[in-house]
């Protein structure tokens, strides 16, 4: 996904009104008061797991993040960190079951 895409999904998810109950569809999970969407993953940290296989997937999601940071402070100014945890338990926990 290149930048443009990434600003899309991020202008996209602002206009989206929030759900009344969890919901879980492809890379999104909405629910009151949140929206979460996977803007870059990579598989490689399951197929191979040595060291440099590892650091540069990491490298690559970090750099994209960077990236999109740099553009979103462009646009807002600072960040504010805010903790995702709880929603990111919630994921997991549905797929489990």
């Amino acid at each position: 996904m290149v930048m443009q895409d990434r600003l899309a999904v991020v202008d996209g998810l602002l206009a989206l009104p929030f759900p009344g109950k969890n919901t879980w569809k492809g890379c999104q999970s909405s629910g009151p008061g949140f929206h979460v969407y996977v803007l870059q993953a990579s598989r490689s940290f399951w197929d191979d797991r040595s060291e440099e296989i590892v650091e540069a997937a990491q490298a690559e999601i970090d750099t994209a993040f960077q990236a999109l940071a740099t553009a979103l402070t462009a646009r807002w100014g600072e960040p504010q960190t805010v903790d995702l945890e709880p929603y990111l338990w919630g994921r997991i926990k549905r797929r489990n079951r």
